[in-house]
């Protein structure tokens, strides 16, 4: 049986001045109910593989920064601030992630787009998903 929602990663070597990008620097996978959300075409390697290069800890300090707002805060139409907390694209740091969004409203919508086929993003996230989540569903990730 899979995890509802699992975050996996591999480490990898980074060459920056910058010691926590240096020594957190990833493979991340997101999976949402079997969905790997991080598969990716990267058209610079012409390949395609199941998780993306991205800071762990950046992704971590989004996470721990908002995670009531994830797991307690419908959505607001029109939001910025709303976006800012509830997109994982909002982290930047000068990465490419998935637009993974989490919408809480009793349970939490857990919201991945597919880049569209016509980007001309370097990185296109392949596969897109809508899951409803029990709000504590983050509680495994926090052990």
């Amino acid at each position: 049986m899979s995890k509802a929602f699992a975050i996996d990663f591999e480490w990898l070597e980074r060459y920056t001045p910058d010691e926590a990008e240096r020594f957190t620097f990833a493979e991340i996978k997101i999976s949402v109910s079997g969905v790997v959300i991080t598969e990716l075409e990267d058209v610079n390697a012409k390949t395609i593989r199941p998780a993306a290069r991205l800071s762990a800890y950046a992704m971590a300090v989004w996470l721990l920064g908002n995670w009531w707002r994830l797991v307690r805060e419908p959505e607001r139409k029109l939001s910025e601030s709303w976006e800012m907390r509830h997109r994982l694209g909002a982290i930047g740091q000068g990465f490419l992630w998935p637009d993974l969004s989490f919408n809480s409203d009793g349970s939490v919508l857990v919201r991945m787009n597919a880049t569209p086929p016509a980007s001309r993003q370097m990185v296109r996230y392949i596969n897109g998903t809508w899951e409803h989540m029990p709000r504590n569903f983050f509680v495994p990730l926090m052990r």
